[in-house]
């Protein structure tokens, strides 16, 4: 079993006004990809993921399953 954090969170929405439940920052999907790669190279893919409801999981976990 391994667990990843999420990556960047975005701080405010594209009006400037906070966002109660923030995505991935785009500059930041990069990192997750290498990350993502990385952890396959060494473990395999995974046969389950799971994630918290939370937009910026729910991404995080996507850009993993795309991989």
């Amino acid at each position: 079993m391994i667990y990843i954090s999420h990556g960047e969170k975005q701080l405010s929405g594209e009006d400037g006004i906070f966002n109660h439940d923030p995505g991935l920052d785009g500059k930041c999907i990069p990192q997750c990809k290498k990350l993502c790669k990385s952890l396959i190279s060494l473990y395999g893919f995974p046969v389950k993921i799971v994630s918290s409801p939370y937009r910026i999981c729910r991404e995080t976990a996507m850009v993993l399953g795309s991989m």
